[in-house]
């Protein structure tokens, strides 16, 4: 692959990764996680195709300085959108851990609410029992660790 053939290839990926990311991020404004699933595998291989062709160029610091003043600026403009797009990923990512984070606290807290404490001991040193209504059934909870 020529070198204006790896810039171009370079643009293509990281402006169809910013798509991608923008559309992730409607998800997760949208609080609907679930859905950024859609797109994870094309996201994984543009990413890549992303790293090893900026690695590439990365390499090589003549490629930079050969390409004409139009491509350098356009190639500018990508990667500044692409910065971007990710910061503002970076931010919606955060805000979705924070809410679940929330959310599992609030389950953890109502379920520690509901259960009793029993202190002290019997006149024949056994733990008292607890008041009838206390009796829960155990409960389980999953949580989802992918954020």
């Amino acid at each position: 692959m020529d070198n204006v053939a790896r810039i171009q290839a370079l643009m293509a990926a990281a402006g169809r990764l910013i798509r991608l990311i923008e559309q992730e991020n409607e998800h997760l404004a949208a609080m609907q996680p679930q859905r950024i699933a859609e797109t994870l595998d094309e996201k994984s291989g543009l990413t890549r195709t992303y790293v090893a062709l900026s690695r590439d160029i990365k390499a090589d610091p003549t490629l930079l300085a050969a390409l004409d003043q139009a491509v350098r600026a356009e190639l500018a403009d990508v990667l500044k959108r692409f910065d971007q797009a990710v910061t503002a990923n970076e931010h919606h990512l955060k805000a979705m851990r924070i809410a679940n984070e929330r959310v599992m606290k609030a389950i953890v807290d109502a379920h520690a609410a509901q259960q009793t404490v029993t202190a002290g001991y019997s006149r024949t040193g056994s733990a008292p029992a607890p008041a009838r209504s206390a009796q829960t059934a155990p409960r389980s909870i999953a949580v989802d660790r992918r954020f």
